[in-house]
This record gives structure tokens, sequence and C-alpha cells, in this order.
């Protein structure tokens, strides 16, 4: 990562966590627990959910988390539906961030390339910059959507998956979600060195089979692989706009 995506990515990831976590926050209030706006967490305050060790995965990674919001689902009318629908909450806000900026990026590319061979250099520099950010902004909101739905917990995805598991097993999990926490956390870890350190070998990388057995294995890979490849279908479906 390069010094200005570092830059950009710093103010993206503050606003991704925090609008994530808001959106728990608004969920809960909205299905009846008023547990979230008693602790304060009803709050487009950045600080209000700063989770140094989730930013900072976030910011390196592209995957991360932010202090999850307390939520008492006996406050719910229908308590596995309304869990289901705060869990996801979070993940589709930070895919309506993801569309916002991939429109300001193709907006502001389609700018800059029109400024391209006129004289208003500082204008062309200026939406360069500006859909250089987006794009970050867009990446990264996709990443953090995408990580948070999988299916295992304590992520969002797991609380979603509960809704059709039966309720023993569901309760396993909530039980021992605090060691299945730090499991994941050093798969994730563990993962990040496997994709940055093993994958670029000549001997994985020259092999197709190696390169998707360690991309599984590392997490980051495959999710990498497929934020990408949503990332280029969402790109390709706005370019269909005819003013981008």
């Amino acid at each position: 990562m390069n010094l200005t995506t570092l830059l950009f990515a710093v103010p993206t990831v503050l606003i991704a966590l925090t609008v994530h976590e808001y959106f728990h926050a608004l969920a809960a209030d909205r299905c009846g627990d008023p547990t979230p706006r008693a602790m304060g967490r009803l709050s487009l305050n950045p600080m209000r959910h700063f989770d140094p060790i989730g930013a900072l995965c976030m910011l390196f990674l592209g995957f991360g988390w932010a202090t999850p919001v307390p939520v008492n689902s006996r406050n719910f009318k229908n308590p596995r539906r309304d869990m289901a629908w705060v869990a996801a909450a979070g993940p589709l806000s930070n895919l309506f961030l993801s569309l916002i900026g991939a429109f300001l990026y193709l907006a502001c590319a389609s700018v800059s390339m029109r400024l391209y061979h006129t004289s208003a250099a500082f204008l062309f520099r200026l939406a360069a910059m500006l859909a250089n950010f987006f794009y970050v902004f867009h990446f990264l909101n996709l990443s953090f959507c995408l990580f948070n739905l999988i299916p295992i917990t304590p992520l969002d995805g797991s609380r979603i998956l509960s809704v059709f598991l039966p309720p023993k097993f569901a309760f396993w999990l909530i039980k021992n979600e605090r060691t299945l926490y730090f499991v994941f956390l050093g798969w994730l870890l563990i993962g990040s060195m496997l994709y940055r350190f093993i994958l670029p070998l000549p001997a994985v990388a020259g092999n197709a089979a190696l390169t998707v057995i360690v991309k599984i294995l590392s997490l980051v890979g495959i999710l990498t692989d497929a934020v990408q490849t949503l990332s280029g279908l969402i790109l390709k479906l706005f370019s269909f706009f005819p003013f981008l």
C-alpha cells in the first residue's frame, strides 16, 4: 500500500466502521432494544465504535471490524428474526457506501479524462485525486461488507445464519463466541502471512492448484478475489450510465 492509498484509506476506514456500527445500533433500536442507545452507540462519532486491532486489520488487510454494538435480544418481539436484521444492517450499510463510492469514482474519472487535454491542470489533478479516493472508498467498503457476511462467529454472517440453524447449535455458537473470536483472529493473521509471503513464491504462483489452496487457507486471498470480481461487476454496471 503506497502512501497516497494509505492516506485515502484512513478516513475511509473511520467512515466504514462508524456507519457499519451505527446501523447495527439503529436497527436494534428500531426493533425495540434500547441497549445501544443507552450505551451511547447510536452515534456517528467514530470513537464510540473504534477497535484498534480491527481498524488496523481493515487498514492493512482490507478486512476488519469495530467494537461490537451491545444488543439484548430479549427486547425483540421476534429475537431470532430481529437479530438477523440487526446483523444484516451493518454489511448492507457498507454495500450502500460502496455503491456510492463506485458511482463517484466513475464520475470523477470521467471528469478528469475530459480535462486531460485542456489547460485546467489543477482541476484535472483534483478530479484524478478524487477518483482515486472514491475508488479506495468503494473497494474498502465492499471488502468490509463481504468480510462481515462470512458465516463464522463472531461476524455478522454467523448471526444471519443462526436464523436457519437449530436453536441448540445457534446457542452453542453464542456461548463460545469469545473463543471462536480469537481462533478466527488467528486464522486471519496467519492467513494474511500465507497470502503475502507464500503465495508469491514461484513454486506456488506457477501452480494453479496450489494457488487456489493457499488462497482458501489464507481467507484473505479468496476474499480479495471475491471483492475484485464483485467490484469489477459493479463498475461495469455503473459504466452503462450515459453521463459516466
